[in-house]
Order: structure tokens, then sequence, then C-alpha cells
């Protein structure tokens, strides 16, 4: 049993889907690390990433780190256009309720994480 939310759903979820996780190839992008994998909604992965992408803190000077968070913006936008907005929304809460249990989460990450709970109205449950 995962003790994350799964939802209903048959799909291998991958849990922890970010760009760290994401390997460039030869033969195009591979992901790594699935040792947080089961099965569930695919939505529930999409909200997952959606708030790893967005709440990771960026290890950079104020310059570098302005960029970087324009990029990641960016990247965010555009990854976020290929799935149901509203059905990903409807994950956010349970999703940050659940990462910021994480003792990885620095408290400047799970602020963002609900920042973007907040911001994205999915604080229904909460």
């Amino acid at each position: 049993m995962h003790d994350g939310p799964v939802g209903q759903g048959s799909q291998l979820l991958h849990f922890d889907l970010r760009p760290l996780n994401v390997m460039i190839s030869p033969r195009g992008p591979i992901v790594i690390d699935w040792t947080g994998a089961c099965r569930g909604d695919p939505t529930v992965d999409v909200a997952i990433a959606w708030v790893l992408m967005k709440a990771g803190e960026v290890p950079a000077g104020r310059l570098v780190g302005a960029i970087l968070g324009q990029a990641r913006s960016t990247l965010v936008k555009n990854f976020l256009r290929a799935f149901d907005l509203d059905e990903v929304t409807s994950w956010l809460h349970d999703v940050v309720t659940w990462k910021v249990s994480d003792p990885h989460m620095s408290i400047t990450e799970q602020v963002h994480m609900w920042d973007v709970v907040r911001k994205a109205g999915g604080d229904s449950a909460g």
C-alpha cells in the first residue's frame, strides 16, 4: 500500500516525476528513479509533478534565480497544457498535504507548495 494519494485507476504512477528524474540520452529522454512507483489515477502523478516543479528550491544567486524561475514557469505552463487542469487541480490539496509531510521538503518548499494550491484554486478540501 502506498502512503500517498493514488486515486482510482490502474495506470503506473512514477510518484516523483520532476526534471531531476529525467535523463537525456542519445535516443531521447529516459525517466529514472522508479522506487516510489505504484498504480493509480495518472492525474495524481501530474499534480505531483506540477507541485514538485513549481515549488522546488533553486540554489542560485539573485539574477540566476530570476532567470531559472522564469524558465521553470515556462516549463510548468507548457507541461500543464497537455492535461485537464480542473481534474489535476482537484488533486492538489491531497498531493500537497501528503508531500509536506516528507522530511526532505524544506519549509520554503512547503510554503511554495501551498502557494500552488492557493493560486490554482485547489484548496477546496481545506
